[in-house]
């Protein structure tokens, strides 16, 4: 895990810091036959100037019986 504000360093060891930073967690789960799943309203990505740093990272959510 990256945390906010952390120092990174470059592929020649340099340390640079991130104008910035994204973090997403996605959960994913097994859906049953007849979900409808409704489409998604995004918002148009901001512009991103200078070094952007992003984690990625989720979970599975197993299905309780």
């Amino acid at each position: 895990m990256i945390a906010a504000g952390a120092a990174l360093t470059d592929e020649a060891g340099a340390s640079v810091t991130s104008d910035t930073f994204i973090r997403v967690f996605m959960t994913i789960r097994e859906a049953d036959a007849d979900t409808v799943v409704q489409p998604q309203t995004v918002a148009p990505p901001r512009a991103c100037t200078g070094l952007t740093a992003v984690e990625w990272g989720g979970a599975e959510q197993h299905k309780i019986s």
